[in-house]
């Protein structure tokens, strides 16, 4: 076959100088022409430019809504900044040991939801699951933002779509008529109409991008806030975490669920939403168009057909949701390994387990690539299906598309017959697309419903957690006055080892374990009063502190009561907890502080009566540097500025706000402070803050033995009444009663009177 040459004899600059005199000759009819056929369509000029301004409302709305979250943080929120600050480190041993402790990995081993080896759930139980999550994110507080950004989106992709199909039609039409009849007048009523279409296109798609991505933030925000307001609210954290009660078991790997697992969710939905109107609304449109030449039997005949070749395919095909799931779980036990290893790194350096632990974290990567090869595997056959329809619409299309116009007579010209032909093959084979798109739904829909069914059952897990928290567990723990002078009382309180996954509806309950509950303490009768400080002894495991626990309302007690002060009652353990924020929020906790100044003084007395003033000393110096250093920035920065006012201006700087001594922060405390200082801040937060009565479990424990005794004179002095647990014998006289437990698993106790 004979190779025609168009471009034999026209240079590039001919060209070019030829093509802007024809544009220039014929803008303005063309222009006219393009705009009297826009003006013709009554519905796409409103759509586009309703689609426009509701771009423009969610984006302007969402940068005002950042504006003052940040003029707020400047004016108020020293307290967030502080713990921002020292969160943007990893090293921290206390967050990799949280994440440690979540035992069971994502998904909670084989109970965890989603299971890989659960069966696929029916699609309206999976549409049910994924309505009562998108109902956290859509009602309620914030949840109108949510409404509106989805009805944003719709209009959006309603433009979109318009444009596509107009733009397809339009376009084609002019540019084959063009270069069939060699004509310049078509060719630049193609290059306005492009023009035009192009620049509507460009608004739209990117206004479709900015909302599915609001919709993601907007979602994950409010399902994360549900789930932290569940988990945290009251005991659950703990007993969802060390408990391991309802179907977490141990956490179940509580952090990647509410980290990962929701985003995920998250972008997954938003995604589907955006992609499930976009085809169907293309399909119909482009239908729409294409019938004037086809008309309707054609098209929705090919369209069946594919259907069910899909349907027949797609039904022996592997189940992609059980994958992402098992996946997921994987995923999540790899990461809990490492999490675990980060939080115990020096025990391990000093027992030289390096080795052990290089076998125990290729075994979990093991795990997860062989199940990601095995799916990939399964996969083949779903790719497989996948092209094989694909190519199949393009050969049934070719038998029922074409066939029209090569049947039509020879009376219609020839350009005519192209340009209609271009058309028409160019809206179906957008309608052929859009059409592909709606099968392909099933797959995205079966990757989604492995993370609705985790994310359902985290969810409901912590719901039923938060209920049976706010409800009681065993013992009731009144948190009232607890009598006329406010007294801690236990009632004939028994206490027993918890059995962690017991009860009826957990897996593992329900009859089938028949061993009975570890005693620790039978029948106990006892009231702590204003001025009668009690000491806790006993050997260990006899259930020191889980008596503290019960009387906490952590663990559940056999029978019995006890109750305690809702107010002027502080907790002091082993190992004191410490907040991401300044110094002044570790001694304040829970109350933050942040970087105000107007508690200082009460701050700095607070750690010196706990024998922290070199530490706050060697704080004093540190920040000292830090506004050296600051001032020194701001004076190269500006290139003006006396040497000598700056280093004046340091020295004031340092002494209070951003820069004093209490301002300091540190990624992770737990990282800088000896075992000691720790304990000690735990004593400083019981200066500042005075309680009536201070629960302590062996809160002197890491501190030399002639130290902790001015600890407990000061605690004495200030009025608190202690509820101690110590095995050193000379703490005695910093206390009235010693309630001594015997251990030995017949609950027996004995109270006397030390002075």
């Amino acid at each position: 076959m004979g190779r025609v040459r168009f471009d034999e004899g026209v240079g590039l600059g001919e060209a070019a100088a030829r093509a802007c005199g024809e544009v220039a000759a014929r803008a303005r009819p063309a222009a006219r022409a393009v705009g009297r056929a826009l003006a013709a369509d009554a519905a796409f000029g409103p759509l586009v430019l309703g689609a426009a301004a509701a771009f423009g409302a969610v984006a302007g709305g969402d940068a005002a809504w950042l504006q003052a979250r940040a003029a707020a943080r400047a004016a108020g929120g020293a307290a967030l900044a502080a713990a921002s600050f020292g969160a943007s480190g990893a090293g921290g041993r206390r967050g990799a040991d949280a994440a440690g402790s979540s035992g069971g990995g994502a998904g909670g081993g084989r109970r965890g939801a989603g299971g890989g080896r659960r069966r696929p759930k029916p699609t309206a139980e999976l549409l049910r699951e994924m309505g009562w999550l998108l109902g956290i994110a859509f009602r309620g507080r914030g949840g109108s933002r949510g409404l509106a950004l989805l009805g944003a989106q719709m209009l959006l992709l309603l433009a979109r779509a318009q444009i596509g199909v107009k733009a397809a039609k339009v376009n084609i039409y002019y540019l084959t008529k063009s270069i069939a009849q060699g004509s310049w007048d078509y060719w630049v009523k193609w290059l306005f109409s492009f023009g035009g279409w192009t620049v509507c296109g460009v608004v739209v798609n990117s206004g479709l991008k900015y909302v599915e991505l609001a919709l993601r933030i907007h979602m994950r925000r409010q399902i994360t806030r549900r789930a932290h307001e569940l988990y945290l609210k009251g005991g659950a954290l703990y007993s969802a975490t060390v408990l391991g009660e309802g179907e977490l078991g141990s956490g179940a790997g509580l952090d990647q669920r509410i980290a990962a697992d929701v985003d995920s969710f998250c972008k997954k939905t938003a995604h589907l939403y955006g992609h499930s109107f976009k085809p169907l609304l293309e399909f119909v449109m482009s239908l729409k168009e294409a019938s004037g030449d086809l008309g309707y039997a054609r098209p929705l005949c090919l369209f069946a057909v594919n259907g069910l070749v899909s349907s027949l395919l797609r039904a022996s095909g592997p189940r992609v949701g059980r994958m992402v799931a098992r996946e997921a779980e994987l995923e999540g036990t790899f990461r809990r390994a490492h999490a675990r290893l980060i939080a115990n790194s020096e025990e391990v350096s000093f027992l030289g387990g390096q080795p052990t632990e290089r076998r125990i974290l290729d075994e979990k990567m093991e795990q997860l690539l062989q199940a990601q090869g095995s799916h990939n595997l399964q996969k083949i056959q779903r790719n497989l299906s996948d092209q094989f329809i694909k190519f199949f619409g393009m050969l049934s299309g070719g038998f029922i598309i074409h066939m029209p116009w090569m049947m039509r007579g020879q009376g219609v010209p020839a350009a005519e017959r192209i340009s209609s032909f271009r058309t028409a093959e160019e809206l179906m084979f957008r309608c052929g697309g859009s059409f592909t798109e709606v099968l392909m739904l099933h797959t995205n829909l079966a990757e989604l419903s492995g993370y609705t069914s985790r994310l359902y059952a985290t969810m409901r897990a912590l719901e039923r957690l938060s209920t049976l928290q706010a409800g009681g567990m065993g013992a009731p723990v009144s948190g009232g006055d607890s009598g006329s002078d406010g007294t801690i009382v236990f009632e004939d309180l028994t206490v027993a080892v918890p059995e962690k996954d017991a009860g009826p509806s957990s897996p593992r309950g329900g009859g089938g374990s028949t061993s009975s509950p570890r005693l620790l303490i039978r029948g106990l009768n006892m009231r702590v009063e204003v001025g009668a400080s009690t000491l806790v002894t006993g050997p260990n495991g006899c259930g020191k502190t889980s008596l503290f626990r019960v009387l906490a309302g952590l663990w559940p007690a056999v029978s019995g009561a006890c109750a305690r002060p809702s107010e002027g009652l502080m907790w002091l353990p082993q190992r004191p907890y410490l907040v991401l924020g300044t110094l002044r929020d570790q001694v304040a906790y829970p109350t933050l502080l942040g970087f105000g100044g107007a508690e200082d003084a009460r701050v700095e007395d607070a750690l010196r009566q706990a024998g922290l003033g070199k530490m706050l000393d060697r704080a004093a110096k540190e920040q000292a540097q830090r506004a050296q250093s600051s001032s020194r920035r701001r004076r190269n920065a500006s290139g003006a500025g006396d040497r000598g006012a700056a280093g004046a201006g340091a020295g004031a700087g340092a002494g209070s706000g951003l820069f004093s001594p209490l301002s300091i922060v540190h990624e992770e405390w737990a990282d800088v402070l000896s075992g000691g200082e720790r304990q000690r801040l735990g004593f400083a937060r019981l200066f500042f803050h005075r309680p009536r009565f201070a629960v302590l479990d062996e809160a002197t424990s890491a501190i030399n033995p002639d130290e902790e005794a001015a600890l407990y004179a000061g605690v004495a002095r200030m009025g608190t009444t202690m509820l101690s647990i110590a095995h050193r014998l000379e703490l005695r006289k910093f206390h009235q009663r010693e309630l001594k437990v015997r251990g030995d698993g017949s609950g027996a106790w004995e109270l006397q009177e030390l002075r």
